[in-house]
């Protein structure tokens, strides 16, 4: 969850989709329903983690929205990548992801909110 003063916005992470920029880092935001680009130097302060409870609810909440953002975001990218540029985009997700999120599932990801 991103924690704005007194507002709560649920984000999700998914470590496939890449940003181009470093030290940036994309996550569903479920006040817009848009995969948005973020600094991490920034957001990561402004995230707070949410107990199992609370993620699996809002999970069931957001899952739908959240994976037809996703496909609309990955689609438009990749159909403007040429299979030279695909291939030499690093899949690389930040150090402590392995930490924070699972990503599997029967349609091979399942992603938890960041808070």
């Amino acid at each position: 969850m991103l924690k704005l003063d007194s507002k709560s916005i649920h984000v999700v992470y998914d470590p496939l989709i890449v940003p181009s920029i470093k030290g940036c880092i994309y996550l569903y935001n479920s006040e817009r329903d848009a995969i948005i680009q973020y600094t991490w130097k920034i957001v990561q302060e402004l995230l707070v983690e949410l107990d199992k409870g609370e993620k699996n609810t809002i999970k069931k909440s957001i899952d739908a929205k959240w994976k037809a953002a996703r496909k609309k975001f990955t689609k438009d990218k990749v159909y403007a990548l040429t299979s030279q540029q695909k291939e030499s985009i690093p899949v690389r997700p930040p150090e402590n992801a392995a930490r924070r999120w699972d990503t599997s599932d029967d349609e091979g990801l399942e992603l938890e909110d960041l808070g």
